[in-house]
């Protein structure tokens, strides 16, 4: 049975090839196995606010930036929720929230598999219509479904003590579109650094072969 000779020169090339296509291909696979779909943003928030006051693109793709931005009538949601808490029996209230809260409250964003530009907590900062107004940048790193969380940093004041508390305000829900142009885009200088140490390699090996090579 004749033996077949696999050259060097061809595994390294099949190499850099599956290095670059199987995360892809893998990720692909993943989503059509467990039936992940598209679906546009989900707003679900967690205090007396309207959904409307978070705003963001209706599609998300991985590793490319977009702006998400939070407007509150904060005077309003501070009457709101003293409302809830003066009407709900002790441990009852939203999130753990007892006494009165106070005015002034700073705003945070979070979310594992998102970088996030500064992402708090941010104080007050009132926009044109005397509503408070809050935005980041923020760049998925992750495909498939993923959710970000809106925080508020609230002083509160119970029996004449003072204390802060940190409430989810909302949480988005998403999902993270596929980006190959993108990632192709951030992550040519390290693929320019292989496909270099890959042609250095093929030199060194074809001059130490015909080293080797007897003399006629």
């Amino acid at each position: 049975m004749p033996k077949i000779k696999i050259s060097f020169e061809i595994i390294l090339p099949a190499l850099l090839i599956l290095l670059l296509l199987v995360p892809y291909t893998l990720n692909r696979i993943g989503h059509s196995m467990y039936g992940i779909k598209q679906f546009p943003p989900v707003i679900l928030m967690k205090l007396p606010v309207d959904h409307s006051a978070v705003n963001l693109p209706q599609a998300v793709k991985e590793l490319q930036s977009f702006n998400v931005a939070l407007e509150l009538d904060t005077s309003e949601l501070i009457k709101r929720t003293n409302d809830i808490i003066g009407k709900s029996s002790h441990g009852t209230g939203l999130q753990g929230l007892t006494g009165q809260v106070l005015p002034g409250m700073q705003a945070e964003m979070a979310g594992a598999n998102f970088r996030i530009d500064n992402p708090g907590p941010h104080v007050e900062l009132f926009s044109s219509n005397r509503q408070t107004l809050w935005t980041w940048t923020v760049i998925p790193k992750k495909t498939g479904r993923q959710s970000l969380s809106l925080l508020l940093h609230l002083e509160t004041m119970n029996g004449g003590q003072q204390a802060k508390k940190v409430v989810e305000l909302a949480e988005i829900q998403m999902y993270v579109e596929n980006n190959p142009e993108e990632w192709l885009k951030q992550n040519a200088w390290w693929m320019i650094l292989i496909s270099i140490a890959l042609g250095y390699v093929l030199v060194k090996y074809r001059n130490n072969k015909k080293h080797k090579q007897p003399e006629t």
